[in-house]
């Protein structure tokens, strides 16, 4: 009998006070081949921070980045909470695909995982996200508004004020 393997449990915060629902969208997980998950990832609201935890073990694979950049639109439409001349993941360990909801509309985002110098990084993006650069901020279009998006530390990003 072979043994259990552990599961990682991976947190990313959204926090934007316009937001009004993040949903998973179904089938939208991927991961490195031979990692063990257990999507769908729990989305908690906690006035206006939304935490998505998702359990997945993290081996990165350049495969799961190209299929991220391939859905997002890649460079130009995807945003790093820490990376220092990456435009797009070269490699990820998982991604999946959530539903934002705030103010007149609702955007399809993916959010994945990669790695970078000791730590582990987060990746958003989205055809509704336009990056100009990855030292500056993002602007996320959602129904009739545009915000800006921030990075707060490895595993967080803020949608608006």
């Amino acid at each position: 009998m072979g043994e259990l393997q552990s599961i990682d449990v991976n947190n990313v915060t959204l926090t934007g006070s316009d937001i009004t629902e993040i949903d998973y969208i179904d089938g939208s997980f991927c991961i490195t081949d031979g990692e063990a998950s257990s999507p769908p990832p729990q989305i908690t609201q906690s006035g206006s921070e939304w935490t998505i935890s998702i359990q997945a073990n993290r081996e990165n694979s350049s495969l799961v980045a190209n299929n991220f950049n391939s859905v997002t639109g890649g460079a130009g439409h995807v945003y790093p909470t820490w990376a220092l001349t990456d435009r797009a993941p070269a490699q990820l360990n998982f991604y999946f695909g959530i539903n934002v909801s705030a103010g007149s509309g609702t955007v399809s985002l993916y959010l994945g995982q990669g790695h970078t110098g000791l730590d582990n990084n987060w990746w958003i993006g989205g055809s509704a996200l336009a990056v100009q650069s990855i030292d500056v901020s993002a602007q996320l279009t959602i129904g009739d508004t545009t915000y800006p998006v921030e990075t707060g530390g490895m595993s967080a990003f803020s949608i608006g004020s």
